[in-house]
């Protein structure tokens, strides 16, 4: 890649980090309103910008398709990038942003906390805030 390309990545990344922590802050907005929907909403657009961040700052590309984000999530874990397999996390926060916005029903986190689901979240975000050289 040329340095133009390099800085206009990095910058983007940048951009897509900064909107990742934007939606997970959303999202624990929405906690204290208990509205389950918005914070599946605002935690899964949060997780898949900033897996975006890092498979851009990887030169991965996602596609910007939820399933190929998923994938690359693992991927990533598998490289070492990132210190957990984010696939379980993505498919489960893109699966309940479909029931809610489409079926109208509260979403299942299938028997964990939102305190473990933000924390996955927040490590993701955390990971996509580092740049390289940090």
């Amino acid at each position: 890649m040329t340095d133009d390309v390099v800085r206009r990545t990095q910058a983007s990344a940048e951009r897509k980090a900064a909107a990742a922590r934007a939606h997970l802050e959303r999202g624990r907005a929405a906690v204290a309103t208990e509205d389950w929907g918005a914070v599946v909403v605002w935690l899964n657009a949060s997780a898949q910008a900033a897996l975006d961040a890092v498979a851009m700052r990887e030169g991965i590309d996602t596609t910007r398709n939820a399933h190929r984000r998923a994938a690359v999530g693992r991927e990533l874990h598998v490289r070492g990038i990132l210190s957990r397999d984010v696939l379980p996390l993505m498919v489960r926060l893109n699966d309940e942003r479909k029931y809610v916005l489409y079926e109208g029903v509260e979403p299942d986190i299938r028997g964990r906390s939102w305190e473990d689901v933000f924390g996955e979240v927040a490590e993701l975000v955390a990971a996509a805030e580092c740049s390289p050289g940090h």
